[in-house]
């Protein structure tokens, strides 16, 4: 509570908005899903202040810019460090009380912080990486709903536009801002930027069939053959996932096979024990 009063107060100083302020932004500029807690909202507030004093290159804040615009965490990439680094400060508080008291029982306490701090590192990765996968799921119909396309209409804008409706919540965000991008400037230029944002090596080839489409030549067979191919992957992928399955089964199994032996044994030692009280 007196740690919780001197935020406060020092929030007040320097002119920090309120948490429920906080926890608004939170809302409209970080879509994760989840409700926001009081305590994302300090960690905000502290960050945006740590964030002035965070150095970060050119060509790095450009890379973070767009995976974090992608990931739909629309803070800056100073915010999003100093976010890592108020995160593992606030968890290595408790190693510091327990400094005084057990200073070895300290040292294993911060292992957490220590480990934590590398999955903090690459949460905007790890959202990316999610993205990305749930795009190239769909990347498969996609490109056969082109080939279908190409055979009546070579409009690029109209042919990603008739997509839409059956485009997953990921594929269908990218698309949209495509689609806008098309519109108002040039449409080569608008799926280069998509093909940047995203950097999926499949959505890449997807795109450099559109891009062949928009400069005159008849991609029908190459849209079709990589409807094969991605076909192909995705039933690779499932048939490597379903191999992995008995795996993950495997200590289930073991440990259900082991309760139900030990279940009999004791069934087994339960009776000759009352048959031996019998005879005694």
């Amino acid at each position: 509570m007196l740690a919780f009063s001197f935020y406060m107060l020092l929030c007040s100083l320097v002119h920090l908005p309120s948490l429920k302020s906080t926890i608004a932004q939170l809302h409209l500029t970080q879509d994760t899903g989840k409700k926001m807690r009081t305590l994302d909202a300090l960690i905000l507030n502290l960050a945006t202040r740590l964030s002035k004093y965070i150095p970060i290159s050119d060509d790095r804040r450009e890379v973070m810019t767009a995976t974090l615009q992608s990931t739909g965490m629309m803070i800056t990439p100073e915010t999003y460090y100093a976010k890592v680094i108020v995160r593992f400060l606030l968890k290595s508080l408790p190693a510091v009380i327990i400094l005084f008291i057990l200073p070895v029982a300290a040292a294993v306490y911060m292992i957490w912080p220590v480990w934590t701090l590398f999955d903090d590192l690459k949460e905007a990765e790890k959202r990316m990486n999610q993205k990305i996968k749930k795009i190239d799921g769909e990347l498969p119909g996609l490109a056969a709903d082109i080939s279908e396309e190409l055979k009546t209409d070579r409009d690029v804008v109209r042919i990603l536009s008739s997509y839409l409706p059956s485009a997953g919540k990921e594929l269908k965000e990218e698309l949209e801002i495509t689609i806008a991008d098309m519109k108002s400037g040039s449409p080569d230029k608008a799926l280069t930027r998509m093909d940047t944002r995203i950097g999926s090596l499949m959505l890449s080839q997807v795109i450099r069939g559109l891009h062949a489409v928009l400069h005159g030549d008849n991609c029908l067979v190459y849209f079709q053959m990589l409807s094969y191919i991605f076909k192909q992957s995705e039933i690779q992928s499932l048939r490597l996932a379903a191999k992995k399955l008995p795996d993950k089964m495997r200590v289930p199994a073991i440990i259900i096979l082991a309760c139900v032996f030990l279940t009999l044994f004791a069934v087994i030692i339960i009776f000759l024990y009352r048959k031996l009280n019998a005879f005694g």
